[in-house]
């Protein structure tokens, strides 16, 4: 657990003038395992198997990575759903390689989550795709920026 947190959208423009430069975006990151020792989702959880990962309202998934070894031909699936047969199962990541380093855009198994911000706080699942299931937990990073309405925000508010 990070020994220092804060709740805020993080945008940099390189110490540059904002008026001429485009804001770059703070990409965070969640490390889990993934209990890919059955097709049975079940919430992933922190390195230490504690705590599930519960991505924010307004994050837009840009990658989740993989490295394993061993398991050329398994693979997992991840998702913001318990049900295998919801198209959420695999919203995140569908039939991951569980084989060396992989990435989900280099691979293509990309779901919708990536497309668009997801619209509610989202717990996510994880399990070995159908049959193909690894013999144990394995680990996984899920890269994610925070979606917002892109205006300044060290201006003053705006009272209705």
């Amino acid at each position: 657990m990070a020994k220092t947190t804060f709740q805020a959208v993080v945008r940099s423009h390189g110490g540059q003038d904002k008026s001429a430069t485009f804001p770059g975006t703070v990409v965070l990151a969640a490390e889990g395992i993934v209990d890919s020792s059955t097709s049975v989702y079940s919430a992933v959880t922190d390195k230490d198997g504690t705590n599930a990962i519960v991505l924010p309202s307004g994050a837009r998934i840009v990658d989740v990575t993989h490295v394993a070894t061993g398991a050329a031909d398994k693979n997992i699936n991840l998702g913001t759903t318990t049900t295998a047969a919801n198209a959420n199962a695999t919203s995140i990541a569908s039939a991951l390689s569980a084989n060396g380093f992989n990435s989900a855009i280099v691979d293509d198994v990309d779901g919708a989550a990536f497309l668009t911000p997801l619209t509610a706080n989202s717990t996510v699942y994880g399990a070995g795709a159908g049959s193909s299931t690894t013999s144990s937990t394995t680990k996984v990073m899920i890269y994610y920026t925070i979606s917002d309405n892109g205006k300044p925000s060290e201006s003053e508010p705006v009272l209705s």
